[in-house]
């Protein structure tokens, strides 16, 4: 159960004449807006038994449904897998796999195209707008059985004679989640950025059992630009946004803040460094200046035991939610020795 307590809030004075009972829209304004990773939590203001109104205070108790996603994927006659009946869109658990209750996988191309004359390469992963039409490359699966964890509304599609690394390295779309206990007086707010990676390598046949000469190390640099810090203005009207659940109008105003050309090209360079300098541990903060801006750049290795070529490693970031971090600026790239992938 997710509870929170509104108190010591200023009320009107239609509030005070009402013996100091905070209405439903002083609560809904100092509620905080909770997202967590596997449900969708909103405070239940209609039920009797979710709101307790007192002098100066109100607690509320939050509704908490399970989050669900789509997978859209091309229709084939036969289907993708003999032995289980098609379905398009599949339904699933967030952050689960796209198998059934036997743990077999739903989605599973076949190893040629339909006039046999190319070999699978990968499945391309696309985010879908509203009608399930896909839009931006999210990711690729290199697995002929989709083994990767649902996120988000996906469309995925097989691809065929295509030229496969040997060592690739793919995230998904960080996911923000938010935390919050205590009440409106001392509250603890904390955000997460649950960044899941995957990492293939058709030269090794598993990280953890590596008996090749091969030595890779795999990880995530976070890059958080010091100088140009999210301006006064786009952070009201992104924090408007999200209280009147308007439009979201996060990419159009980040679109503002990306780094140049340039500028990309020097701070992957200096990350292509960091990632084959040794000395260079894990957690490890380094500050450079490049182009006009000062940037912080933290390095996370992962223990290469967590890792095969059939799984997905989960990193979580936690931030404390106050001013100087929603003003921030951060990208995240994954890392490998042989390659980089980049989401901000």
């Amino acid at each position: 159960m997710v509870s929170y307590v509104v108190r010591n809030v200023e009320l009107s004075t239609e509030e005070i004449l009402k013996d100091y009972l905070p209405s439903d829209e002083t609560i809904t304004k100092y509620a905080p807006r909770i997202d967590t990773m596997y449900v969708e939590t909103k405070w239940n203001l209609t039920d009797e038994e979710k709101v307790e109104k007192g002098k100066s205070q109100a607690t509320v108790i939050a509704t908490q449904t399970k989050k669900m996603c789509k997978v859209y994927h091309p229709t084939l006659e036969g289907g993708y897998y003999t032995d289980i009946a098609d379905s398009t869109p599949y339904t699933v658990d967030y952050n689960s796999l796209l198998m059934d209750e036997g743990g077999n996988f739903l989605l599973s191309a076949p190893e040629l195209n339909e006039d046999k004359t190319k070999k699978f390469s990968y499945w391309e992963v696309y985010k879908v707008n509203a009608n399930g039409e896909h839009t931006e490359l999210v990711t690729k699966c290199y697995e002929r059985n989709f083994g990767l964890r649902i996120m988000s509304d996906y469309y995925i599609e097989p691809v065929y004679g295509k030229e496969v690394p040997s060592l690739t390295a793919n995230i998904n779309v960080p996911v923000l989640n938010r935390e919050i206990y205590g009440d409106s007086i001392s509250a603890t707010d904390k955000l997460y950025a649950d960044l899941l990676t995957a990492f293939t390598s058709t030269a090794i046949p598993t990280f953890k059992e590596n008996t090749t000469d091969l030595k890779v190390e795999c990880g995530v640099f976070v890059v958080r630009n010091n100088t140009s810090t999210l301006s006064v203005d786009d952070r009201n009207t992104l924090v408007n946004a999200a209280i009147s659940n308007s439009k979201d109008t996060t990419s159009d105003i980040l679109t503002n803040y990306k780094m140049t050309p340039e500028v990309e090209t020097r701070v992957k360079s200096q990350l292509e460094e960091l990632a084959l300098n040794s000395s260079v541990k894990n957690n490890t903060n380094n500050t450079y200046s490049i182009g006009s801006d000062d940037y912080r750049v933290t390095k996370f290795v992962f223990d290469n035991n967590s890792l095969t070529n059939k799984n997905r490693i989960d990193k979580v970031l936690r931030y404390t939610n106050n001013t100087a971090n929603q003003n921030y600026i951060f990208t995240v790239r994954i890392c490998s020795n042989q390659g980089f992938s980049r989401y901000s």
